[in-house]
């Protein structure tokens, strides 16, 4: 069984390559993201993650989930979504309160919101903070006015996937149902109200 030997010296992480781990170092405890994207002011830790994010402006989305119709820009965004949405793998476990989440940044999410109270994503443009970055990209839109998540339906489009991924539901799906908040298990009767308890509540 092959092991995940490259352990990184200032956190508990391990990772299958030295050059996982040589990411994760910078990403992490160094805040290097020498890479930048030439559409938008984001920057990342390496090249690969770049071309994945470019999807983002492209609209390119190349992987598919075997399951269901849904598209990604990434390869490993494939992976995650099977395992979370349709085999509905709980891996990741607050060292804290031991809850179990799908994704290991709904676990970091779930830390900052409820266990350290923090909100260490700062818009570069105005003094606004987030507890973390998807939520600090897509305000960050508000800013700009690019909204890069268009509707497959129709020509509407998002500044988050969250809130297209509400739109297809309620539009055209005729979806209508409660919302979950996934990192303490709060029900909410508007999506609206979901996204401001995310954001703020403490």
């Amino acid at each position: 069984m092959r092991l995940k030997n490259h352990a990184c010296v200032k956190c508990d992480k391990k990772y299958w390559t030295a050059e996982g781990l040589k990411s994760h170092v910078k990403r992490s405890h160094e805040k290097i993201k020498p890479f930048s994207c030439n559409l938008c002011p984001m920057t990342f830790v390496t090249r690969v993650e770049v071309r994945n994010h470019a999807g983002v402006h492209t609209r390119e989305r190349p992987y598919s989930c075997p399951i269901c119709p849904k598209s990604f820009t990434a390869k490993h965004t494939v992976r995650n979504h099977v395992d979370t949405v349709h085999l509905h793998l709980k891996n990741h476990e607050c060292t804290i309160c031991h809850k179990k989440f799908g994704r290991r940044r709904d676990v970091l999410r779930h830390v900052a919101m409820f266990h350290q109270k923090l909100k260490k994503y700062e818009c570069s443009l105005c003094n606004n903070k987030y507890f973390n970055s998807i939520d600090r990209d897509a305000h960050f839109r508000s800013h700009t006015g690019e909204k890069p998540f268009q509707c497959h339906l129709c020509t509407k489009t998002f500044v988050s996937r969250l809130r297209l991924n509400y739109h297809v539901k309620r539009v055209h799906l005729g979806e209508t149902r409660e919302f979950i908040c996934k990192l303490c298990s709060k029900v909410f009767g508007q999506i609206s109200n979901l996204y401001r308890h995310i954001r703020y509540d403490e």
